[in-house]
């Protein structure tokens, strides 16, 4: 037992080196280079930006906001994609801000505002920041593949959660839960009387200037949307989309890479949230924070959140000791996101 402990202290030593051993050494040619080879290759289609202090020191746009066989729409630094599940990262700011404010708690129970859903008497906002609800997740509910491509009411997106099965007691462990961010975000409208758009504008973007973020349950809200494909049969073809009703505060914001970079700089920086709020965000139990998590990146710790939608990619990851924002937005993706990534953090560092 001595020698594994030992064994053990000595890997984390040796990993704790490495780590601090990783020098920051932005390339914008090298990943110039690096992300124009995989665009020809037909790997990905998107938006990488890096950002260090709180200013963009790099971006990239590669693909279209809309492939056509007759016209296709080029994508720039203000095309708008799907982020997916980074949209709990803006939820749970939010919720932060109200805690902070003391509109809300954290032990309060869900049957405040949702007395039907199964053990709202027991769950709390906290189960719900990190996953440990124990309700089964809105993505398990039989059928739900074909459901989700109809536009469908708010209270029609409750009643599934109202009907969702108890995977486990709340917080007795963790089970990432898109239900439990839906309800977060219909928390925040009910204890502030705006809706979530109104509230995301209010206490985020506009403070931040992120003029291409917003909040949206339906299509076509702004003309620089795009949309998302998969590479096959020699070309992007388009990807049947979840309506955009269905993940509300979950996953239903559209941004941009540049955005996000600003967004995660702001945070980590405390122009967001206290630093006590904050290292809530961060704390690691079972996997999940409130709601960060532990990315992969040569540098550690670094935390983040990705998301994924139809074939929308996207990653968020800060880097605190080199003030390091980095941020990918997809809209069709060959390669796996995370090697892509990789790829990325091995040029930047050394």
């Amino acid at each position: 037992m001595k020698i594994k402990s030992l064994f053990s202290e000595l890997v984390l030593i040796f990993a704790a080196l490495y780590a601090k051993a990783q020098v920051l050494n932005i390339q914008p040619k090298r990943l110039d280079s690096l992300l124009d080879c995989l665009y020809t290759k037909h790997q990905y289609m998107g938006g990488l930006t890096l950002a260090q202090n709180g200013k963009i020191v790099y971006s990239h746009v590669n693909g279209f906001l809309q492939v056509s066989p007759v016209d296709s729409i080029p994508a720039t630094v203000t095309t708008g994609y799907r982020i997916g599940s980074i949209s709990k990262v803006f939820t749970s700011v939010m919720i932060f801000q109200l805690l902070q404010e003391k509109r809300i708690r954290f032990g309060d129970k869900l049957s405040r505002w949702f007395p039907r859903v199964p053990n709202a008497q027991k769950i709390t906002i906290a189960n719900l920041l990190n996953h440990r609800g124990g309700l089964s997740d809105i993505k398990a509910v039989p059928g739900i593949e074909y459901w989700i491509h109809e536009p469908h009411s708010e209270a029609e997106v409750l009643r599934v959660i109202e009907t969702s099965a108890i995977d486990f007691p709340p917080g007795d462990r963790a089970s990432y839960s898109n239900s439990g961010y839906i309800l977060l975000s219909l928390i925040l409208e009910r204890a502030t009387g705006k809706p979530y758009a109104q509230l995301l504008q209010e206490r985020v973007t506009t403070p931040l200037h992120l003029g291409h973020t917003y909040y949206s349950t339906s299509r076509g809200t702004r003309p620089e949307e795009s949309f998302c494909y998969n590479y096959q049969n020699g070309g992007w073809q388009p990807v049947t989309e979840t309506d955009w009703s269905i993940p509300q505060g979950a996953g239903a914001i559209i941004s941009t890479s540049g955005d996000l970079a600003l967004f995660a700089s702001a945070l980590f920086s405390g122009k967001l949230v206290s630093p006590v709020s904050l290292q809530r965000m961060e704390r690691i139990t079972d996997g999940y924070g409130m709601d960060l998590v532990i990315m992969d990146c040569p540098k550690q710790p670094a935390f983040g959140h990705t998301g994924g939608m139809d074939s929308f990619l996207s990653t968020l990851t800060y880097v605190p000791a080199d003030q390091l924002a980095l941020t990918y937005t997809s809209n069709g993706q060959a390669m796996p996101m995370d090697e892509l990534i990789k790829k990325v953090f091995a040029i930047c560092y050394r």
